[in-house]
């Protein structure tokens, strides 16, 4: 878990309606969940087919280019893309 994540949870739970706030927590814990999985097969097929270090390999890679990934305008008037927090 980065800087990025609760800072992100925390403005889409304000922005959220108090009578939803459950639902959308419950979302995220069980989407979280469902992408983890499918990522541990996506690797394990990859694994499969090539060799477990070139699946090492690109997941290291996908890995150092997650935080250019994550920065997209998410949240437009709260800007945390590669200088820090700056509210």
């Amino acid at each position: 878990m980065g800087v990025f994540d609760p800072i992100y949870a925390t403005e889409r739970l304000h922005r959220t309606p108090t009578d939803h706030a459950a639902q959308v927590l419950n979302t995220w814990s069980a989407g979280g969940k469902l992408v983890q999985a499918a990522i541990m097969v996506i690797w394990g097929v990859l694994a499969t087919l090539t060799s477990p270090l070139t699946a090492i390999i690109w997941s290291g890679l996908f890995l150092f280019a997650t935080p250019h990934l994550n920065c997209r305008n998410l949240l437009p008037d709260i800007r945390l893309c590669h200088n820090g927090f700056s509210y």
